[in-house]
Formats: C-alpha cells, sequence, structure tokens
C-alpha cells in the first residue's frame, strides 16, 4: 500500500457523520503515522488495537522493561532473545472490512498516535454539541459510557456537553435553562473550571430579564 492510499487525518476529521452511522458502523481505530504526505498527516485505519488506551506507551514500557541477553548465552539463544525482544515492538493489526482476517505487524515507533474508536466518539459529542444537536450528542455519549464507561475523557466531555447545553440556552434566552443546566453541572462537578462566574452571567440575565418583565418578587429569590 502506497503513502498516497492512506487517507488525510484533516480529510477524515472534515468529514461530519452522523450518530446513527457511528453507533452503527464497525468500530475503527486511527493510527496517525509519523511520515507525511505532501505536509498532511496520513492515516491508516485498523479494527480497535490492544491494549488500549495507552497503546504506544505501554509497548514503549514492555520493550524497556525487557532483559537484556545473558553475557554467557550462546549465538542461538542470543537470536532468539533479540527476536523475542524485536516481537515486542510489533503491533498486532487487522484491517477493517478483511475477511480473511489477515494479522499484520507494524513496528510502534513508525506511529505518532492513536486516534482510538472512542475518543472520535468524545468528538463527535463535542461537536454535535457545538453545532446545538444535543439530542444526537447526548444519546451518542450515554451509549459510549453504557459501553465503555471508564474510557479516558468521558466524564470530562459529559460535564464540557452540560456547559456548552447551558451557554447554547443563555444564548438564546432561556435562562432559566440555562440555571437549570448549570446545576445539574456543580452536581455532577463542583470544581468545574470558573463555574462560579458562569452562575454569575446567568443570574444576572436572570434579574435582568425578571426586570424587564416587571416580575419583580421574582429577582430577589433569583439572587
Amino acid at each position: 500500500m502506497k503513502r498516497q492510499d492512506f487517507p488525510h487525518l484533516e480529510d477524515l476529521m472534515a468529514n461530519f457523520p452522523s450518530a446513527e452511522t457511528l453507533l452503527t458502523k464497525p468500530a475503527v481505530d486511527w493510527l496517525i503515522l509519523n511520515k507525511l504526505d505532501g505536509g498532511k498527516e496520513i492515516v491508516l485505519e485498523v479494527q480497535p488495537v490492544t491494549p488500549r488506551p495507552n497503546t504506544l506507551e505501554k509497548m514503549k514500557e514492555a520493550a524497556e522493561a525487557f532483559p537484556p541477553v545473558p553475557r554467557d548465552a550462546s549465538e542461538e539463544d542470543k537470536q532468539k532473545h533479540l527476536q523475542r525482544r524485536e516481537q515486542l515492538n510489533k503491533l498486532s493489526i487487522f484491517l477493517p472490512d478483511d475477511k480473511t482476517n489477515t494479522e499484520y505487524f507494524l513496528d510502534y515507533r513508525s506511529i505518532d498516535r492513536i486516534y482510538y474508536h472512542e475518543d472520535k466518539l468524545l468528538h463527535w459529542v463535542k461537536e454535535y454539541g457545538k453545532e446545538g444537536r444535543f439530542r444526537e450528542a447526548f444519546d451518542l455519549l450515554f451509549k459510549l459510557k453504557r459501553r465503555v464507561p471508564d474510557w479516558p475523557g468521558t466524564e470530562d466531555q459529559h460535564d464540557n456537553l452540560i456547559h456548552i447545553e447551558a451557554f447554547y440556552n443563555l444564548e438564546k434566552g432561556n435562562a432559566e435553562t440555562a440555571f437549570a443546566w448549570l446545576i445539574e453541572l456543580y452536581e455532577r462537578n463542583p470544581k468545574y473550571p470558573d463555574l462560579s462566574l458562569d452562575f454569575d452571567k446567568v443570574i444576572d440575565a436572570l434579574v435582568n430579564e425578571s426586570i424587564q418583565q416587571e416580575e419583580y418578587r421574582r429577582a430577589p429569590a433569583i439572587i
């Protein structure tokens, strides 16, 4: 497979998939290779790799922890030792849609980083939120949490999605709904960055709204 046959990362990221596509298509990891194609990052799409997450870090640790060859080892033992050591550098991969289920091996050092399937889902959760497509975003998020409840970054993205929806409602003039979302965010994570400032903004909007609507009894209750 020639380098020009690999898709570019920027092209893959530009493709805005539907939530249904993300949830029904088989999981695929993206191995982002060290070498560039015309200055662009190239991707090898594979079935989910193991171990995961932190695949490259774990492989490096295993390789570095492999004991050196004994000084008195025979030439045959040295060769076997070298082969075992070299095998630790090889990542087992399977290509998507490969009906032969052929196993290939790729030196992990040729990989810059791995964009795991779960990380891609979290990325699109965030993008759906930015688009105001919160039903799809939360549906995708909750299904990911059911499948892999302890995936790194999932709870952080859950917090961020709530924050995005709060200020989406604030911009739409729905200050009460924004306030309710911030309450939920506080109950989940009271240490969320700048949460007190966010409350100040929403409360100011609620007070101004109540004054404009001449609901003066409502303003003190909000404060």
